[in-house]
């Protein structure tokens, strides 16, 4: 068995850009990512598993096709999901 590890990062003030229900929106807050598993080693190939918390939501916004402008959007848990896989994918 590998060498088990639990690293923890948070972000601050931070900025992602992700497509809800087929519209462009912006999330602005916190979220801290955690990775934790196994290293792989000559005998054993290691596994890995991340998870995503956000920690404060400051603002969600979405662009506005009657005006092109930037509006204000209800935090709700399924946007949020959107947003920890978007982080995801960037990792």
């Amino acid at each position: 068995m590998g060498k088990r590890f639990d690293n923890t990062e948070s972000f601050f003030n931070q900025e992602v850009t992700f497509t809800y229900d087929g519209e462009e929106m912006v999330w602005f807050g916190n979220y801290q990512i955690r990775q934790f598993g196994e290293q792989s080693d000559d005998d054993y190939p290691g596994c890995q598993d991340t998870e995503i918390e956000i920690l404060e939501t400051d603002k969600i916004e979405k662009l506005s096709e009657e005006s092109e402008n930037w509006v204000l959007v209800d935090e709700k848990p399924s946007i949020l999901l959107a947003v920890e896989w978007e982080i995801e994918k960037s990792l």
